[in-house]
C-alpha cells in the first residue's frame, strides 16, 4: 500500500546468503529501517545458514581461514 511502500530499496540478506545475489530490491519502509539497523551487526552465522557458500566464494573462504587463525592466537 502507499503507506508502507515508498519505492525504498535495499539488498535482501536471504538472497545474499542463498544465491550470493547483491541486487537491490524494493522493500517496505519498516523492512528498510530494520535492515539498516541490523546492517553492521554480525547476527547471522553464514556457516550455519549456507556452508556451501565458502566453497563457491573464494574471498569468503579466505576470511574464514583468517578468522580461524586469529582464534588460535
Amino acid at each position: 500500500c502507499e503507506f508502507c511502500h515508498w519505492n525504498d530499496t535495499f539488498i535482501i540478506p536471504a538472497r545474499v546468503l542463498h544465491s550470493w545475489d547483491f541486487t537491490v530490491s524494493k522493500v517496505c519502509r519498516a523492512s528498510k529501517q530494520f535492515l539498516k539497523l541490523m546492517q553492521k551487526k554480525a547476527v547471522i552465522r553464514i556457516q550455519d545458514v549456507n556452508p556451501m557458500l565458502f566453497v563457491y566464494v573464494e574471498q569468503l573462504n579466505e576470511i574464514k581461514k583468517l578468522r580461524e587463525e586469529m582464534m588460535i592466537m
